[in-house]
């Protein structure tokens, strides 16, 4: 509400805010609250991100001979992405492992920089652009061409990396060497994911327990 009242992003806002509390707020929790924060702030998540992607089909099928498209437009911006973030993820990656004690691998580095490419949040920003003649114009019109076009182009990129590289990232990430598809029936190896286990496995009966934290 206040990045809204300043003019700024609420999206953005609310972004950074989750990352705040994430490092900080997390720690500070016991171990059945952080399981019962896992498992509800991880669905809203998923129901979340469902609703944006069906708005996003939703507006693509209905900007189909309506909105102004410009096909060069589209690939243009998904050069100039491509080469934008590789520009900052290869410099930064560097700088950092000046420092780091565990350095951040190039295969790593690869998959960073290919693996942002997707964008639903890009999306619901462009969908805040207004027409040259201000909010009340409906799309589709002249008077909208030009942030018509970027809507469209902004769909365009959305629905190309996450359909593209969205569904390769796994394969990628394998023939990188940086994920190892475990087998069936292991355990998980990140310490978040033991300690979501040993909270859910930990009874005296050896049954699943789902912990929550009023209890």
């Amino acid at each position: 509400a206040f990045a809204q009242l300043v003019g700024l992003s609420g999206i953005v806002a609310l972004f950074f805010f989750g990352v705040v509390l994430a490092q900080y707020n997390y720690y500070n929790l016991s171990e059945r609250s952080k399981v019962a924060s896992q498992v509800t702030f991880g669905t809203m998540a998923k129901l979340a991100e469902g609703c944006v992607f069906v708005y996003l089909g939703v507006v693509a099928a209905l900007s189909m001979g309506r909105f102004h498209w410009h096909i060069g437009l589209v690939v243009y911006t998904c050069v100039v992405i491509v080469v934008a973030r590789a520009a900052h993820i290869f410099p930064l990656t560097g700088l950092l492992n000046m420092w780091r004690i565990k350095k951040i691998s190039k295969n790593m580095t690869v998959v960073m920089w290919v693996s942002g490419l997707r964008g639903a949040i890009a999306f619901a920003l462009s969908l805040r652009l207004p027409c040259q003649a201000g909010f009340d114009v409906t799309r589709g019109t002249e008077e909208c061409k030009n942030s018509d076009m970027l809507v469209t182009t902004t769909i365009s990129i959305v629905m190309l990396t996450t359909l593209g590289v969205g569904t390769a990232m796994e394969r990628f990430m394998t023939m990188m060497g940086v994920l190892e598809i475990a087998p069936a029936g292991s355990s998980p190896r990140s310490p978040e994911g033991r300690a979501l286990t040993d909270a859910l496995t930990r009874n005296d009966g050896g049954q699943l327990a789902v912990p929550f934290a009023g209890r």
